[in-house]
């Protein structure tokens, strides 16, 4: 779903995965589905196992939420990833990712 067709009431989860073989990087993601079934997809077609670092559900505006924190930190995107693998891995501590999502007022 892009952002700017996102409903103000529309409901989802942010998440930050870490993976061994992606050293000093994190992962943001978005779902509006079941997390697991979301993360054993992602390494079902990226070939690698991630581990959930943190979560929060119900978050109002998941997408928009998304791309903000993508774009205050887009000077640490891995920017070298090949075809057909995720370009939302950061070169950042999976605490600050958390804490971009700790902040986020509920309130819907």
């Amino acid at each position: 779903m892009s952002s700017w067709v996102e409903e103000d009431n529309h409901l989802g989860t942010l998440y930050v995965l870490t993976a061994k073989s992606r050293s000093g990087q994190c992962k943001l993601g978005v779902t509006q589905g079941n997390l697991e079934k979301r993360i054993n997809n992602y390494m079902h077609r990226h070939g690698y196992a991630v581990k959930l670092y943190f979560f929060r559900h119900d978050i109002p505006t998941p997408f928009r939420y998304e791309e903000a924190i993508t774009k205050k930190y887009l000077t640490y995107k891995n920017t070298n990833n090949s075809d057909g693998h995720s370009n939302e891995w950061f070169f950042l501590n999976p605490e600050i990712l958390k804490s971009e999502i700790l902040s986020i007022q509920q309130g819907v």
